[in-house]
């Protein structure tokens, strides 16, 4: 009896098949963390999830789908999948009075941060390349381990309710209580931090061509989390509440998708070359809104101190005059940084302008076409100028 045989294309279909199945869970689970988020926001206050880290679940889909094999896609689906989770986890707590699962989800916080720190160890292909990286990641998964069972374990009154901890385990306390909260914790997630920074960086000396862009869109993306967040949390301090506060500090919450988004842009090299421009754009929208909230700081500690009765007014004012400085300085500053951080294109528009008013004071076709070759290979550097003019000239 012959064996039977199988189609020539029915590997490729199901191959296929599979990959849209798994494409479409991971956007399911897209959805299920938007509706989540926003469930979490309507009853606790509190958008984090839904602003700042749905940017891990989007990006993650982007990649785990077509790119099942890499290990970036599958950390920052994993790390999206915990946040979901411990909301999940939280609404029964809301919701249906679920004791149980405070502790949980509590839980389920140290390793999520942990898995944001391994992203850097497999950054960008996906792959742990080095013997410092492989000890670093035996570190993170250890200490991903012990924290999320002391959390469950701890006893005493959990944080949200005030309740004592239903599966808490006295003998633990006094662990749980030096290592997650106290200076032992700390001192280790920051060492294995600075480590993981450190080999970063090694890797990123060591690397050239498109893989020294990779680990800048990178670097890019964490200097704009960071700098947000700091702004929105002095903001917060320094600042009297104000519809400004508050929408600096959903601004620093959102911007945390920085991350996740220079993550995707590395990974799948789209728009990979396109890192001059997005930091010269970065750089002045930072410089220029640092320099916006001084005015309004600076105006509304003024009128408030000629007017004391008038804060209202005050505060409308200083408003008024942040958003009037804004868009003036912005130009002013983007045409000076992109000089620094853009110079290409910067060259290039030089050119051009430099070119287009030669036409204008000396308009003469014979020289023209020996001009624009010109401009091209000044602003482009192409291997070769071709010029096409009609009839053959």
């Amino acid at each position: 009896m012959s064996a039977p045989v199988s189609s020539p294309v029915s590997a490729p279909v199901s191959a296929l098949a599979s990959t849209r199945v798994r494409i479409g869970l991971l956007w399911a689970g897209v959805v299920l963390f938007a509706v989540a988020g926003s469930a979490t926001w309507a009853t606790e206050g509190e958008p984090t999830a839904l602003v700042g880290i749905v940017g891990y679940a989007i990006v993650g889909a982007i990649i785990q789908g077509p790119r099942s094999e890499n290990r970036v896609g599958m950390l920052l689906c994993a790390l999206a999948g915990l946040w979901l989770l411990g909301m999940l986890l939280g609404l029964a707590r809301m919701l249906a009075g679920a004791a149980w699962a405070e502790p949980v989800e509590q839980a389920l916080t140290w390793p999520a941060w942990v898995l944001l720190v391994a992203i850097g160890l497999v950054f960008p292909d996906g792959r742990i390349s080095t013997l410092l990286g492989r000890v670093l990641a035996v570190a993170l998964a250890a200490f991903a381990s012990v924290t999320a069972v002391l959390q469950l374990l701890q006893p005493g009154p959990m944080a949200f309710t005030g309740a004592p901890n239903p599966i808490g385990a006295e003998p633990l306390g006094a662990v749980a209580e030096a290592v997650l909260g106290g200076p032992i914790g700390l001192a280790v997630l920051g060492a294995i931090v600075a480590g993981v920074l450190v080999e970063l960086g090694l890797r990123w000396r060591r690397a050239d061509g498109p893989a020294r862009l990779q680990f800048r869109w990178l670097l890019l993306g964490l200097a704009v989390a960071v700098a947000a967040n700091i702004a929105s949390t002095a903001a917060n301090a320094l600042l009297p509440p104000s519809l400004l506060v508050e929408a600096l500090s959903l601004t620093g919450v959102a911007l945390t998708n920085a991350i996740p988004a220079a993550i995707g842009i590395a990974v799948t090299r789209h728009g990979l070359y396109e890192i001059g421009r997005v930091v010269s754009r970065s750089v002045a929208f930072a410089l220029v809104t640092g320099f916006a909230v001084l005015v309004y700081a600076l105006a509304v500690t003024s009128l408030s101190w000629l007017l004391p009765g008038a804060t209202a007014l005050g505060v409308a004012v200083s408003t008024l005059v942040a958003a009037a400085v804004f868009l003036p300085a912005l130009r002013w500053v983007r045409r000076r940084i992109e000089r620094r951080f853009d110079r290409d294109r910067y060259d290039a528009q030089q050119v051009v302008a430099a070119f287009g008013a030669h036409l204008r004071d000396d308009p003469d076709p014979a020289s023209a076409a020996g001009e624009l070759g010109a401009a091209v290979d000044r602003a482009l550097q192409p291997a070769t100028v071709g010029l096409w003019l009609p009839g053959g000239r």
